[in-house]
């Protein structure tokens, strides 16, 4: 898949987020979208600078260069009819954010981090140990997180943008209530999925990106502060542990579990880069904050967790199952009177994800009294 492909399937993604996109696209070949013979190709050729084209569908403009310099990309940005995004293929040495196309088939180098501008690069392949680490790595298959990744950094743009004028004016999208954060929220709450963590690999969150992570989750709705949520890290070292409580678990569900059935029941805590146990904190505690109160704080905790990591670009997912009312599992994880295991959180980076799947319409869940 190449740039002009994924363009194809990343403007869909954006227009259906209600945005109005447009390109502008740099070729270093000679172009004509005219036709020799036609009224429009033969009065260009007499002479005219410029020649507009008007029929039921679409209208074009030509402007003939006729050796002029190449206009600038600003002049051409100028010359677009308002819209609330611009997507543009070429112009390298623009002063832009960039997203670099890299497959592994192609046998080039990637052209970060020489070239300025880039801020990530969508790949078919893991990238290049010349690459920093620090870059952010999309799914080149993914459409929908790559729109959600463009959308938030074009909205933390404007942000910054309309920070530094005084009095703000809001953008004209603003308006209609596409404010950046508007935009940058409903990109990335819409193109979450929940990725099993058989489609997890490494690299997982550097250390500051996980503390990064709990810090999200810190500011979940926590009525009466009573924080009725806490995550336990499960690292490499203890995987091994956690595999053996999988184990007999399954041995107190069915005593003649296969050694095969067994190896599988172990296999599933050595997955995700990052893994993590989520307890809820559920015992007597001052103020008296209903149980199902604080399951919801529990819930947006995890929810803020997703969302962030989803944010740097990683996939996650929450897994669950019988194994979590084990007595092992009590043990393992040191859990007190009053907390209950809930499911754990796996993050790191999706070899593969699955089709977006169809939202249920507001109709179908919204009434009124």
């Amino acid at each position: 898949m190449g740039k002009t492909t994924l363009l194809e399937r990343l403007v869909p993604e954006l227009t259906a987020r209600g945005l109005v996109v447009s390109l502008i696209k740099h070729s270093h070949k000679n172009i004509d979208i005219d036709r020799p013979g036609k009224d429009s190709y033969r009065l260009r050729e007499s002479g005219c600078k410029e020649v507009l084209l008007l029929g039921n569908d679409r209208w074009a403009l030509m402007h003939e260069l006729r050796g002029a310099p190449e206009p600038s990309l600003d002049y051409l940005l100028d010359r677009l009819q308002p819209c609330d995004l611009v997507l543009i293929e070429g112009f390298k040495h623009g002063d832009f954010p960039k997203l670099e196309v890299w497959r592994a088939s192609v046998g080039k180098p990637t052209l970060a981090p020489d070239w300025p501008g880039i801020v990530a690069i969508a790949s078919d392949a893991p990238l290049p140990t010349s690459v920093p680490a620090g870059l952010t790595q999309l799914d080149l298959a993914d459409a929908s997180s790559i729109a959600a990744f463009v959308l938030a950094n074009a909205a933390t743009r404007l942000a910054r943008s309309a920070a530094a004028v005084s009095p703000y004016e809001p953008p004209d999208g603003a308006k209609l209530g596409l404010t950046p954060e508007s935009i940058f929220t409903e990109a990335l709450i819409s193109s979450r999925q929940n990725i099993l963590p058989r489609r997890l690999s490494e690299p997982g969150p550097s250390a500051a990106q996980v503390e990064q992570l709990f810090r999200a989750a810190a500011c979940a709705p926590d009525h009466g502060e009573l924080r009725p949520w806490r995550f336990v890290l499960v690292p490499a070292s203890k995987r091994a542990n956690l595999a053996e409580v999988f184990a007999q678990a399954l041995l107190e569900r069915d005593a003649q579990a296969t050694a095969e059935q067994l190896a599988q029941a172990r296999e599933k805590a050595h997955r995700a880069p990052l893994l993590m146990l989520v307890v809820a904190c559920l015992g007597p505690r001052e103020p008296a904050i209903p149980t199902l109160e604080r399951m919801v704080s529990v819930g947006c905790a995890i929810q803020n967790i997703l969302l962030t990591a989803h944010s740097m670009a990683f996939g996650a997912g929450l897994t669950s199952g019988q194994a979590m009312a084990s007595p092992h599992m009590r043990s393992l994880f040191q859990l007190l009177a009053g907390e209950e295991a809930v499911c754990f959180l796996n993050v790191g980076t999706t070899s593969k994800r699955k089709a977006p799947r169809l939202r249920p319409d507001p109709v179908d869940f919204v009434t009124s009294l």
